[in-house]
């Protein structure tokens, strides 16, 4: 029962569907972001309190569109193996996963809510790279090499400012795009 957890790995088909996730996400900030100003030129005069909640609310329906997506497939991968889905080593690796996002979401919240923009980006890609290191260990892909590379992305977006946008596509699209592309031929020889 140990090969359940493969399921739910990040690779093949389930990267790039949640890359392309990644830069939808992505662009919509961008459109809102672009459009706030002061009310000069032709840009919206949105309150900030309510281009926040929009954000946090696309980012929550692209968490949860990105969820059942890998949930969809890792279920449709284990009947297609006649394997359960929900074996001991997967319950465990739900529960490292749903903890580490809990985590996650809070420190983000916690940093926003103390004013710290400027590090909003870098921080969000430093703990999703310690977030796919800690899932590394309860599944089969090579989700460290995912990990680092967000990591060290996360390193270069603190150094380089006013390019938020640029380094989270980067690291919420084009490197999960990547990096199923890269696995796609393993995950059809594995369960997905």
């Amino acid at each position: 029962m140990q090969q359940t957890s493969t399921y739910f790995s990040l690779r093949g088909w389930s990267a790039i569907l949640l890359g392309i996730y990644g830069l939808l996400i992505v662009y919509m900030v961008h459109m809102l972001t672009a459009t706030y100003g002061d009310g000069f030129d032709g840009s919206s005069q949105l309150p900030i309190a309510l281009l926040e909640i929009a954000i946090i609310v696309f980012a929550v329906v692209i968490v949860l569109i990105s969820l059942i997506t890998l949930l969809i497939r890792a279920k449709r991968s284990a009947k297609r193996h006649n394997e359960k889905l929900w074996g001991p080593l997967s319950k465990k690796f739900r529960f490292h996963a749903l903890i580490s996002l809990l985590l996650f979401i809070i420190i983000l919240v916690i940093v926003a809510n103390n004013g710290y923009y400027s590090i909003i980006t870098p921080l969000l890609l430093l703990l999703y790279g310690i977030f796919l290191l800690n899932l590394n260990r309860l599944s089969s892909g090579n989700l460290k090499y995912l990990g680092f590379a967000e990591i060290i992305l996360a390193l270069m977006a603190y150094f380089i400012v006013d390019k938020e946008i640029l380094f989270l596509g980067l690291g919420l699209g084009v490197f999960h795009m990547l990096y199923g592309v890269f696995t796609l031929g393993k995950s059809k020889k594995q369960p997905q």
